[in-house]
């Protein structure tokens, strides 16, 4: 969950070659579909599509491209959470994803539990798409296994940026730093 917020509050326009790499190895685990391979091989295999030139060959062009490919991807998740907020703040039963394809569930004897694949029925033709739908899964899982309430997305008053209100005890911001800026702010203006 915490890397998926920070993705969807990521200054990627602003970030160098490196700040693009932190953010793309936070964003690889769990990103793709499982092949019942080893976790790590999973991450590498998400690293390797989600990097694509900027992991081998980082020249000014590949970073550039892998903002684009990132920001996209990043809008499109904003979007999805956006579309989620909407629906909890209108109080209504109204469907913001949709999914095609078929989920198998197997029983892992390695690990002792289920574990839950999603097949999709048509393989999207560019990579952005098929990111696209793995970061979909992505967040439909972190709603289900977590139990998310979609009340609880939160934009933060002095910042902007997306956050999961996890206690039940209201928060207007994302962070301390955000809460503590405020606080010394009013602070200053009753002092003057």
């Amino acid at each position: 969950m915490k890397a998926l917020l920070g993705f969807l509050n990521a200054e990627l326009h602003s970030m160098g070659q490196g700040g693009l790499l932190s953010t793309i190895h936070a964003l690889a685990p769990d990103q793709g579909p499982k092949k019942g391979a080893l976790p790590l091989l999973n991450y590498w295999e998400a690293l390797r599509r989600i990097a694509g030139p900027l992991e081998t060959s980082p020249t000014a062009e590949a970073i550039e491209e892998r903002r684009k490919f990132l920001m996209a991807l990043q809008g499109h998740l904003r979007e999805k959470v956006r579309a989620m907020m909407e629906v909890a703040a209108s109080q209504e039963a109204r469907a913001f994803f949709e999914s095609h394809g078929t989920r198998t569930f197997t029983a892992d004897p390695g690990t002792g539990h289920f574990t839950e694949e999603f097949l999709d029925d048509e393989k999207p033709a560019d990579p952005l798409s098929q990111e696209k739908k793995y970061l979909d899964e992505r967040l439909i899982n972190l709603i289900r296994d977590l139990n998310l309430e979609p009340w609880r997305f939160k934009k933060c008053q002095r910042c902007g940026n997306t956050y999961y209100q996890f206690s039940y005890r209201e928060r207007k911001y994302c962070s301390q730093e955000c809460a503590g800026a405020v606080r010394q702010a009013d602070f200053r203006k009753r002092r003057h």
